[in-house]
Order: structure tokens, then C-alpha cells, then sequence
């Protein structure tokens, strides 16, 4: 019985003895250089030598790829052209059957409402369809068209008053508005913004009221300064911007000097604040921010000399100073906005 027991024991330690030189078998050939490429499989060694010659093609490729003028003219640029002209052919037929007698001033109202919902229902279903270029085109053209309508029933057909009118063209870019953040579209956020700022110049009114036009125009500018930041739009951002001094230097340059200076300056310090915070705020620094914070700085500056006394203008600036001082310190640890605010 213990016979048996040691023919066992010696049968087990033989077989493992066995497995041991195997596993040291394997653990060689694993180790050994020579054996990781004979021992590869055939799909990997031929994929490892064709991955830097692929690598090669596809960069080659990148380089070399010409520019598809037919998608760039007949799908980008075209669809933007048609929407142009289109509106000015509304226009013409508008006139024409205005001229002749065969539509009153009633009718061409309401064609002109339908005919802007009809833009804007087809180029929701041609975004739904893919076709974004046409869709977003078609979309955008509604809100000039209902700004002009609304402009045509106010000041030549005057069949509502100001404040209609202005209620009407506000809740058209407040749609555009809303547009731009659901199409992800940054040209119908550009047409809206474009038509928001001319809403107060459509108006007749009998008593302007100052505080309302700047109140209305800074408004707007942090509306779309928002939207600009959240979706990313840096055409928009600096667009905004350049359309807010725009349109109160225009605005002063009529008005003049009638108890409207104090009102102007504030407006731009709002402005300059609003972009200071988003500089700040700003997850990543994008050089659009800090250029168009740079501008900022010297346009306000040129207001300040404008609109306020020397003593008013150096207090402003001291506070601007104290402001740039804490900025600096808050972001050292960010490299780049140190930097950049540091010459500031």
C-alpha cells in the first residue's frame, strides 16, 4: 500500500517537473526579442507594418485635400444670397400690388406675417430634413421680414401705434433669439442681433425717452452677449459689441447734449464690466475675449473723455485700475490671463 502510494507521489512530481520546463519555455520565448516578432500573429505584424505608411496617407491626404468650391459656392454661399433677394422681391411684389390697387394696405399686412411663418415652418423642416444651410437661412429670413412688416404697419400704413409696434418688434428678436440657442445657429443670432439694434430707429414715436432707448439697447447687448458666450459664438460676441457703441454714437450724435452724457457713460462702463466678468469667468481663455477686452478698453476710454468731466474720468479710471488690480491677483494661477492682464 505505501508502495503504491510512492509510485504516485513520484508520477505527480515527474508531471509537475514537466510542467515547470514547459512554463519556463514560454516564459523565454515571451522575454526574447527575437521571439516577439516570429511569434506575432500574421494580422498584427501586418498591421503594424502598414500603420506608419497609412499615417503617412492619411496626414499627405489632409494636406493635399483641395477645396470643394462647388459645396463652399452652391450649399454655403448660395442659400445666403437667395434669402437676400428673395426679401427684396417680397418687397417689389409688396409695391407692385400696392401700386396697381390689387391689394390694400390691410392685406399686405397680414401676406407679410404669413409670409415670414411660412420661412420660418419650411426652414424647421429642412433643418429636421439635414439640409441646415437651407433650413437656417430660411429661418433667419422670417425675422427680417417680420421686423419689416411690423415696420410698414406702424410707420407707412400707421395702422399701430409705438408702443405695439415696439412690443411686436421685441418679441421677433426675443424669437430669434430663442432660435439661435435651439438651431445652434450663430447667423440667426447675427440677423437678430442686427435687428434688435435698429428696433428703437423704426419707431416713430412723439416723446423719445432716452432712458428707455439705452436701457432697451444695453439689454439687448447682454442678452446676446450671453448667448455668445454660452454657445461659444465669437462673431457674435465681438459683433455685439461694436453694434452697442455703434448705435449710441449714432444716437448721440442726433441727441447731442441733452441730459443723455451721464446715461451714455454708464451704458459703456455696463458694457466694459460685462466683458471684464466674462474674461474672468472664462473657463478657457480665448484670445477673441481678451482682444475684444483690450478694445473695450480703449473705446471706454475715449467715451469717458466724451461724456464726463476730467474729474469724473479719473475717478472712473481709478476704480478700472483697483478692478484690473484684484482681476490680477484672482487669476494668478491662470498663466494666460496673468498675462494678459498684467500689461492691462
Amino acid at each position: 500500500m505505501e508502495k503504491e502510494r510512492i509510485e504516485e507521489l513520484e508520477r505527480k512530481i515527474s508531471s509537475l517537473e514537466e510542467d515547470v520546463a514547459r512554463l519556463k519555455s514560454l516564459v523565454y520565448e515571451t522575454n526574447s526579442p527575437r521571439s516577439k516578432t516570429v511569434h506575432a500573429p500574421p494580422k498584427q505584424r501586418e498591421e503594424t507594418t502598414k500603420r506608419p505608411a497609412q499615417t503617412g496617407a492619411k496626414s499627405s491626404q489632409a494636406i493635399e485635400e483641395p477645396v470643394d468650391w462647388e459645396k463652399v459656392l452652391f450649399q454655403t454661399w448660395l442659400p445666403r444670397i437667395f434669402i437676400f433677394v428673395f426679401i427684396i422681391g417680397v418687397l417689389w411684389g409688396f409695391k407692385a400690388a400696392s401700386d396697381y390697387g390689387l391689394m390694400n394696405e390691410k392685406a399686405k399686412v397680414v401676406l407679410g406675417f404669413f409670409v415670414s411663418i411660412g420661412f420660418a415652418v419650411t426652414g424647421h423642416f429642412q433643418i429636421k430634413k439635414g439640409r441646415l444651410v437651407l433650413g437656417r437661412v430660411l429661418v433667419g429670413g422670417a425675422i427680417p421680414i417680420l421686423m419689416l412688416t411690423t415696420f410698414a404697419m406702424h410707420s407707412l400704413y400707421h395702422l399701430a401705434g409705438p408702443t405695439l409696434a415696439f412690443i411686436l418688434n421685441a418679441s421677433w428678436i426675443i424669437l430669434g433669439i430663442i432660435a439661435t440657442v435651439f438651431y445652434r445657429s450663430q447667423a440667426l443670432g447675427i440677423i437678430s442681433a442686427v435687428g434688435g439694434v435698429l428696433v428703437p430707429f423704426l419707431i416713430e414715436s412723439n416723446s423719445p425717452n432716452a432712458l428707455v432707448f439705452i436701457g432697451y439697447e444695453m439689454l439687448l447687448y447682454i442678452a446676446f452677449l450671453y448667448v455668445a458666450i454660452k454657445q461659444k459664438y465669437s462673431i457674435l460676441y465681438v459683433l455685439s459689441a461694436v453694434l452697442l457703441n455703434l448705435t449710441l454714437l449714432i444716437y448721440y450724435s442726433f441727441v447731442g447734449d441733452n441730459g443723455v452724457k451721464e446715461l451714455l457713460g454708464m451704458a459703456i462702463l455696463i458694457q466694459h464690466l460685462c466683458l471684464i466678468s466674462s474674461f474672468f469667468l472664462s473657463q478657457s481663455v480665448l484670445q477673441v475675449y481678451a482682444f475684444t477686452l483690450l478694445s473695450s478698453l480703449a473705446v471706454t476710454y475715449g467715451w469717458l473723455l466724451a461724456v464726463f468731466d476730467d474729474g469724473t474720468t479719473t475717478m472712473v479710471l481709478l476704480a478700472l485700475v483697483i478692478i484690473y488690480a484684484v482681476g490680477v491677483y484672482a487669476v494668478r494661477s491662470s498663466k494666460e490671463k496673468f498675462e494678459f492682464l498684467l500689461p492691462i
